[in-house]
């Protein structure tokens, strides 16, 4: 995952589809009992589909996963034309699941190139039966079902809130094998905020393509790393002209700004003030 990530051309970059930039469009969305024994046997799909274990376990596999036990708060993704064996464990007792075909972008198709998952597409999120994703799923549905105003509008935004819960529940789980790299980078920003670096410096620090660098800091904070460096840069130089040390113009220098203009509109948008408002 992450090489390719690392290696990733501009024409793959300018599909990439990250969490906060979907425009979600829900084509099916359902509660459903599941008898005993109920099996989906290469369930082969031509959208993206969610299912949610309500209750009961069930096991699912495709050619990429191995075979994986569901329980109650589990949340699988099956793909477009990738067969998945979905089966329903348990014996002799009727089960809930929860269902939502969709596609991250209104209009595009993501098994025809209309656009790539950004992180990578997960397998099964583990929710641990986060009631508020649970009831999400359930104004899904119920919102699916119905025919009021703005259905379209409230399907997207409903669905939005699941995808982007979900995606932050992956990325979490997924941060271990980042290990200290991410928090290092922050450290490397906060020392070196007196001096001009971007995302260029980040790489050749941390021996990372900058694409790389750029895919990390919008998959943990949202943010791309000159964002991150120019609020540092902003918090740093509030913080010293509240002190009183310094005037604007010697700030902004200390800072690695060459105009002062610059960083006072710099300062401005980010702050929310001018830098005058924040000396003694």
């Amino acid at each position: 995952m992450w090489d390719d990530m690392k290696n990733m051309d501009k024409s793959n970059k300018k599909s990439l589809l990250f969490p906060e930039d979907a425009e979600p469009h829900v084509i099916y969305a359902n509660y459903i009992s599941v008898p005993p024994g109920r099996e989906w046997p290469a369930h082969n799909i031509a959208d993206l589909e969610l299912v949610l274990v309500l209750n009961g376990v069930f096991t699912a596999m495709d050619r990429d996963h191995v075979l994986t036990e569901l329980k109650a708060g589990d949340v699988l993704l099956i793909r477009p034309l990738t067969p998945c064996d979905l089966l329903h464990r348990s014996y002799g007792n009727p089960s809930m699941i929860s269902c939502i075909h969709f596609e991250l972008r209104r209009g595009r198709k993501l098994v025809d190139g209309g656009y790539s998952i950004a992180p990578e597409a997960p397998w099964v999120v583990r929710t641990g039966g986060d009631l508020s994703l649970i009831e999400l799923f359930r104004r899904c549905a119920s919102e699916f079902a119905g025919f009021g105003k703005y259905r379209e509008e409230m399907l997207s935004a409903i669905f939005k809130q699941i995808w982007l819960m979900l995606m932050r529940r992956n990325s979490s789980s997924e941060s271990a094998f980042v290990g200290g790299r991410f928090d290092s980078m922050l450290e490397f920003i906060k020392r070196n905020a007196n001096r001009p670096i971007t995302r260029a410096d980040l790489a050749e620090e941390f021996h990372l393509t900058p694409q790389y660098v750029n895919f990390l800091f919008k998959r943990e904070l949202g943010m791309s790393p000159g964002d991150v460096i120019m609020r540092e840069k902003m918090r740093r130089a509030a913080e010293s002209l509240s002190k009183g040390r310094r005037n604007v113009s010697e700030t902004a220098y200390d800072l690695g700004f060459s105009d002062p203009l610059y960083f006072s509109r710099s300062f401005r948008k980010i702050m929310g003030a001018p830098p005058s408002k924040f000396r003694r």
